[in-house]
């Protein structure tokens, strides 16, 4: 039954000369509370919770993978760009000495020469905002690799390795939903609420 009333003789335990070893009334009452659905709704509840802490280790691991690849491409791409605006301001000075020697002849007019100084001054401001990208790049990747900047100088960043797999586009959109970082938030959060309110 619950709740239990209980009563009946004692044999009294107190080392006081007035009460020791006599025997003594008692008086008890208990109460039984059933704790099993609770305690297996507080471990759903800690299941979860464990899940939700083990959910966003993944994805914080998953987020720097991703932030590494895509600082490392655009490193990759600064360098390739740079290179491409050495050879553009190489070509403009062969042409502008060829032009320079034009000149001389008579077969074409000043214009063309400063045309020519127009697109190098051009060149040179983009060159320049590239270096700054690339700087602004390898500072990132070198604070995502947790090194000094400088151990950076002697890595060459000239691959890429682009997959050349085709998904079937149903298989592609489950993947993305799958790994979709805030319909996975969305989903943990829903279940710890849920269990939380029962």
């Amino acid at each position: 039954p619950n709740p239990q009333l209980g009563f009946g003789p004692a044999l009294g335990s107190n080392l006081s000369g007035s009460t020791a070893n006599k025997l003594q009334p008692f008086v008890s009452l208990g109460f039984i509370i059933p704790l099993g659905k609770r305690l297996k709704r507080q471990n759903q509840l800690n299941d979860l919770v464990t899940a939700q802490h083990f959910f966003e280790i993944v994805y914080q691991h998953r987020k720097l993978f991703f932030d590494l690849k895509e600082t490392y491409i655009t490193a990759v791409l600064n360098n390739k760009n740079k290179q491409i605006q050495k050879d553009l301001i190489n070509h403009l000075n062969k042409s502008k000495t060829l032009l320079k020697k034009l000149l001389q002849f008579g077969s074409i007019g000043k214009l063309a020469l400063n045309d020519i100084n127009k697109q190098k001054e051009l060149l040179a401001i983009h060159s320049y905002d590239i270096e700054i990208k690339s700087s602004d790049t390898m500072s990132q990747l070198a604070k995502l690799l947790v090194i000094k900047e400088d151990q950076l100088n002697s890595f060459k960043f000239d691959s890429i390795d682009v997959p050349t797999k085709n998904y079937d586009k149903n298989i592609l959109k489950s993947y993305i939903l799958e790994n979709n970082h805030h319909l996975s938030q969305a989903e943990m959060n829903f279940k710890l609420d849920d269990a939380t309110l029962r």
